[in-house]
C-alpha cells in the first residue's frame, strides 16, 4: 500500500508541476490539488462488484483518456501569458 501511495504522490507531482511550469501561475496546482483531495482515488475494489461495473470502468477509463488529450490544449502557455516556458 505504501508503495502505490508514494506512485500515486509522484505522479500527481508531475502532474502539478506539469501545470505550473505550463500556465505560469500557482493556482492550476492548488485548484488541481484541491480537486483531488476532493474526489480521492477512484475506488476499483467497489467498482467492480457493482452491478454496472463495465459502464462505471468505461466512464472512468473515458474520463482518464479525456483529460489526458484535453491536458496539452487547456495549459497553452500563450493562454496564461506565460512566456518562459514556451518551447515545450
Amino acid at each position: 500500500m505504501a508503495g502505490f501511495q508514494m506512485l500515486y504522490t509522484c505522479v500527481f507531482g508531475w502532474l502539478a508541476t506539469y501545470l505550473f511550469l505550463r500556465t505560469g501561475h500557482l493556482a492550476a496546482p492548488v485548484v488541481a490539488h484541491m480537486f483531488c483531495n476532493w474526489a480521492g482515488f477512484p475506488p476499483f475494489g467497489e467498482m467492480a462488484e457493482h452491478p454496472r461495473s463495465v459502464v462505471l470502468f468505461v466512464t472512468t477509463l473515458g474520463g482518464v483518456a479525456a483529460f489526458g488529450l484535453a491536458l496539452n490544449r487547456m495549459t497553452k502557455p500563450e493562454r496564461f501569458g506565460q512566456d518562459f516556458f514556451l518551447g515545450w
